[in-house]
């Protein structure tokens, strides 16, 4: 850019003048593609006639400006999680986040002698903000009891995400830990086999080798189990077959091949 000049301004009037003398001699004058060829002031001269004066009354700052006022910090907003809370509890949310606690702790007071469970599933995939805001609700309290009890509830992520040094603090308040190991095979086999007769299945309705698949591929998780003897048994009922082969738990994994990578152990 041959024009530009590296002299920076000392003030902002300064710069606006400068803005001002490249828009009107630089880039009003110059002819632009958008424009078939013509320069902004060309296309003014010509459509000029058209335009429409307003009248002398007419309040400029109404139709150009508008202006919110900003009532809280962002910092102070953090996530949805204390206004979720605060409005299942049948109060109004606050946009501060402190407020929101004292709201909390002011609905829980009134329920006593009844003892307050949050119960939180799918955890891991809560937000730095939200468990910051857990934190929080934990030691609302001037003394050390805190003034809920809180679980939460994920899978293997879960353990990794509590571990980050950011949340640290709320770890500390946590009083144990419990992990669910996937089933045996003893137990998931005799799962499978409930799970049969509660839609009046009796019987073996698998070829040994599909049955084999069947649990080595949900790798002791039942809601995994599910899902593939859903879509197995589907694609059995497709080929007109009362018996589940091998090939129909394999299109099954197909149809669900997030199902079919092997799951991190710990």
């Amino acid at each position: 850019m041959p024009t530009l000049i590296f002299a920076p301004g000392h003030s902002l009037e300064e710069l606006n003048r400068r803005f001002w003398k490249w828009v009107e001699t630089d880039y009003n004058q110059r002819p632009h593609t958008a424009l078939a060829g013509e320069s902004p002031a060309q296309r003014f001269a010509r459509l000029g006639t058209s335009l429409r004066l307003l009248e002398a009354n007419v309040d400029l700052d109404r139709l150009f400006f508008m202006r919110l006022e900003r009532r809280v910090h962002s910092s102070l907003m953090g996530s949805d999680l204390l206004r979720h809370l605060v409005k299942l509890g049948g109060k109004q949310p606050q946009y501060r986040r402190g407020d929101n606690v004292v709201l909390l702790t002011e609905l829980w007071r009134e329920w006593a002698p009844a003892w307050p469970l949050l119960l939180i599933e799918e955890a891991q995939s809560l937000a730095v903000a939200s468990l910051e805001e857990l934190r929080l609700l934990s030691c609302a309290r001037a003394d050390a009891t805190p003034p809920f009890s809180l679980l939460l509830c994920g899978d293997e992520e879960l353990l990794g995400r509590l571990e980050l040094n950011v949340n640290k603090p709320l770890v500390s308040r946590l009083g144990f830990c419990f992990h669910l190991s996937p089933w045996p095979a003893e137990s998931f086999q005799d799962y499978l086999q409930q799970r049969l007769a509660e839609v009046g299945i009796h019987s073996r309705p698998f070829e040994p080798a599909a049955e084999t698949l069947l649990l080595q591929a949900a790798q002791g998780i039942p809601r995994t189990l599910n899902a593939l003897l859903q879509r197995a048994m589907e694609q059995a009922a497709l080929a007109n077959r009362r018996v589940v082969t091998a090939s129909d738990v394999q299109l099954a994994l197909d149809t669900l091949p997030w199902l079919a990578r092997a799951r991190p152990t710990r």
